[in-house]
């Protein structure tokens, strides 16, 4: 199983959330940058950026978020049924 937790900071309030999902198929491609204007203008450090690489996945049907404040963070469970797909997501005590 995937998991992650991504952090994020708006109107200086602090927050994460966590994604779990099943692992997703993947591959390397090709990308030509055509436009970069967005990235540029809001974040100066792209100016110098350089592309490492891309890549495409299909999609998932299943993924789970939990956004929580870092005051009080909660850690949500997720089990697996015997098939492996994710059968429920309750927070842990």
């Amino acid at each position: 199983m995937e998991r992650y937790t991504a952090f994020t900071k708006a109107r200086n309030k602090a927050r994460f959330f966590r994604v779990w999902h099943l692992p997703w198929q993947q591959q390397a491609v090709e990308i030509d940058v055509t436009e970069r204007s967005l990235l540029e203008t809001n974040w100066e450090f792209f100016r110098q950026a350089q592309l490492a690489g891309a890549n495409y996945s299909p999609g998932l049907k299943e993924v789970w978020m939990v956004t929580v404040l870092l005051r009080k963070p909660v850690k949500p469970c997720v089990s697996l049924c015997e098939t492996g797909n994710l059968r429920k997501t309750q927070p842990c005590h």
